[in-house]
């Protein structure tokens, strides 16, 4: 599967706060040579009662994590908030929304299954290993794995 199939599985995903609704798309993924990390761009529209909705996006660092518990499945893990733009967007919320867009994304994030490791593709057991690197090439990602 695709990191960008598996997110479409999870998005639009939409987020009520007390004071806004906040709705994010599919991102585009970035995958730069022998990076450790995906970066994600989330197009998103900041919905305030009485005011015109806002768009922008909000950009997010995510590494991979194997869960051995889970099948073999491989997942989104450890997201990083960099950056929330929203033009025109009041200074005095824009704390408050930065809030709101992290409190998601450490939610949703490491929901998403990007790969589901089939043992018989592997020469050992992988509920005995563990994922000890994963860097993103253009071609695709290679995982280091090794023995706990």
């Amino acid at each position: 599967m695709q990191i960008g199939d598996a997110l479409q599985l999870h998005f639009p995903l939409r987020e009520y706060a007390t004071f806004a609704r906040l709705s994010f798309y599919v991102p585009e993924v970035f995958l730069a040579k022998d990076a450790t990390d995906l970066k994600l761009r989330f197009p998103m529209i900041t919905d305030v009662p009485g005011d015109a909705p806002y768009r922008g996006h909000a950009v997010v660092t995510v590494t991979v994590s194997y869960k051995p518990g889970t099948g073999g499945g491989l997942y989104l893990h450890q997201p990083r908030l960099q950056t929330v733009d929203m033009p025109g967007l009041p200074t005095s919320m824009a704390d408050e929304i930065r809030v709101v867009v992290d409190t998601v994304m450490q939610n949703a994030l490491p929901l998403v299954k990007i790969y589901q490791v089939r043992e018989r593709d592997l020469n050992h057991t992988l509920s005995k290993s563990e994922l000890k690197s994963a860097v993103f090439e253009t071609d695709g990602l290679v995982l280091e794995f090794g023995f706990r």
